[in-house]
């Protein structure tokens, strides 16, 4: 018959009572309690009921591996399974596997493995979002446990039932399968992470790129737009001081001609006496160039502004058109960068849900296997019963 502890022994049984797991503890097929309870973290394991001590105070993945009570050894470093010492924690295909025992090296303390033992429910960790390790250790560690596996089915074909070890190596074969098949998906999920990684950064430094090339273009707008300015109010004061310096010539020569011409009119009249119809013809004829040079005058000052109001309106016109210009590719760029920010936004959430869906994977298949196992070791205890 088979006895069973859970949690703390306080019915002796168990033979310590540091920090044992809740779980089913089992007697051996000979009478015998090693002591092993689910997991036995840190503490003292003293001597079993009948003076044994399997001389480790840890989880047994890497201690040594003392004489059963029944007097065989079987050197796999780990609890033994049903019919060697009666544990049933950390057995290939029975208890739960830890993160070392399967190639996975992790710092919290908290975190055991995603297959909780019965009763104990799964603790958050940053082991979630850990990097998997490469595929080679994994799958050499995957080898380690198969053989392991079938080396345990081996070594327990004497004590124990053709039943008992067929239901154990089929625990280990599904529990290795659905090892296998959550690290494939964990690899998958870290490449798609890594891959969406690379793609987020790659547009990062193009939407840095583009912003630096605005603030460029925009540093270059300004100071051509002031040294426009400055050449077209310079050019300005230009063609005012010529437009006055041409003035002012005109009316020098066309009072130094009226001078001259007056001078020798008056001469000519005082030599000649009174004036000619053909003098006054002459007179009529310069005064009538004379008021024409005035209004040719007047139509330069003219066409001169005119020509000035033009000439701005064509310089701020082609000023309009260059704006116009450079706002419609800063509003391209900037629908460019807030496209991109979109995109990188829609990556980010969708690395985030499949790391979610991955967690409630592993919640669902934890949950499978603990039922499972519950199912197993009630078959099993009727069986031994």
């Amino acid at each position: 018959m088979a006895s069973a502890s859970n949690g703390t022994h306080l019915n002796g049984t168990n033979g310590h009572h540091d920090n044992d797991h809740p779980g089913l503890h089992y007697a051996n097929d000979i009478g015998e309690n090693d002591g092993g309870n689910a997991r036995e973290y840190y503490g003292d394991n003293a001597a079993d009921p009948n003076g044994d001590t399997n001389g480790d105070d840890t989880l047994e993945y890497y201690g040594t591996d003392p004489p059963d009570t029944n007097g065989v050894t079987n050197g796999d470093n780990l609890t033994d399974a049903v019919g060697r010492n009666g544990g049933r924690d950390s057995e290939v295909g029975e208890g739960p596997i830890s993160p070392r025992s399967a190639g996975i090296e992790s710092t919290h303390d908290s975190f055991e493995v995603p297959f909780p033992s019965p009763g104990r429910p799964i603790i958050a960790s940053p082991m979630y979002l850990m990097r998997p390790p490469p595929a080679e250790i994994v799958n050499a560690r995957l080898n380690e446990l198969i053989a392991r596996a079938n080396r345990n089915t081996s070594a327990t074909a004497g004590t124990t039932t053709a039943a008992g070890s067929s239901a154990q190596a089929d625990v280990a074969g599904r529990r290795l399968r659905r090892i296998q098949e959550l690290m494939f998906q964990v690899n998958e999920i870290t490449v798609e992470r890594d891959r969406n990684s690379e793609m987020l950064r790659r547009r990062q430094l193009h939407i840095d790129n583009l912003e630096r090339q605005i603030d460029s273009l925009q540093g270059q707008n300004r100071t051509q737009r002031l040294e426009y300015m400055e050449s077209v109010s310079r050019l300005n004061l230009e063609r005012a001081a010529l437009i006055r310096q041409v003035e002012q010539r005109t009316v020098d020569d066309t009072e130094t001609r009226v001078k001259d011409y007056q001078e020798g009119v008056n001469d000519g009249m005082r030599a000649q006496g009174p004036p000619t119809e053909r003098t006054v013809l002459i007179q009529q004829v310069e005064a009538s160039r004379q008021e024409a040079e005035r209004w040719r005058m007047a139509a330069m000052r003219a066409g001169g502004e005119a020509i000035s109001t033009v000439w701005q309106g064509s310089v701020d016109e082609a000023v309009r058109r260059e704006r116009e210009r450079d706002a419609v590719i800063f509003t391209s760029w900037r629908t460019e960068i807030n496209s991109l920010r979109e995109a990188r936004d829609n990556a980010e959430a969708r690395a985030e849900r499949a790391e979610q869906a991955l967690r409630a994977r592993q919640d669902e298949e934890a949950q499978k296997d603990e039922g499972a196992e519950d199912t197993e070791e009630t078959d099993h205890a009727a069986g031994a019963s």
